[in-house]
């Protein structure tokens, strides 16, 4: 494989580091994604039926037996629960805005490198092309074995491009849309707390 990115010149190092660097971010982003997993209704189920029952220390209990992003929603709201509904709405509002900017952290690097790669493919095959034609001009002579050579090494650098981009584009796709999943879910969470806090203040709890 060095070989290869040898040949490619320099643009293929470059190509190659970013390919290291996607690795590295959607291995990073599908660890933090792993540990949002949760079980939404059960949540839901036990923290209304003590906080509807205004026990606050079990409330507590259950919100803190993990740290999710959805039991961090919880955290919040509990933690302002004597504020105004009004002012509940637009906290939980504030708060999945917090949680989902979590979630896209890095996901623009992703795609970045998918524009980029590409280009930097193709920078590298016209760049081997304008050598190898060079090289014959400066020879004076046309080598068809020289030629085809040439183009075959210059046609390296497009091929790794297309080769980052494309898993990258598909990976980045998929991760957007776990977050779309994410934040549908934490909207629901932000609901029902304001409803549950709207409820249990005009039964005056």
């Amino acid at each position: 494989m060095f070989t290869i990115i040898q040949q490619g010149g320099f643009i293929m190092w470059i190509i190659f580091s970013l390919s290291v660097l996607s690795l590295a971010v959607i291995i990073e982003r599908l660890i933090f994604f792993a540990s949002s997993k949760c079980n939404i209704s059960s949540l839901i189920e036990n923290f209304g039926k003590e906080i509807f029952a205004n026990n606050r220390e079990k409330s507590w209990k259950i919100i803190k037996e993990r740290d999710t992003c959805y039991h961090r929603v919880f955290c919040v709201a509990l933690a302002h629960w004597d504020i105004t509904t009004e002012q509940m709405r637009l906290l939980m509002h504030s708060v999945v805005r917090e949680e989902i900017f979590k979630f896209q952290k890095n996901i623009n690097i992703l795609d970045i490198i998918a524009k980029i790669a590409p280009l930097l493919g193709l920078l590298g095959t016209v760049l081997g092309m304008v050598k190898m034609f060079q090289s014959l001009n400066l020879t004076g002579a046309i080598n068809a074995s020289a030629v085809t050579g040439g183009i075959y090494e210059a046609l390296f650098t497009t091929v790794a491009g297309l080769i980052v981009a494309i898993p990258v584009v598909a990976v980045t796709g998929l991760l957007n849309s776990h977050i779309d999943s994410v934040e549908e879910k934490m909207q629901q969470i932000a609901d029902y707390i304001v409803r549950e806090h709207l409820s249990i203040n005009s039964n005056g709890k």
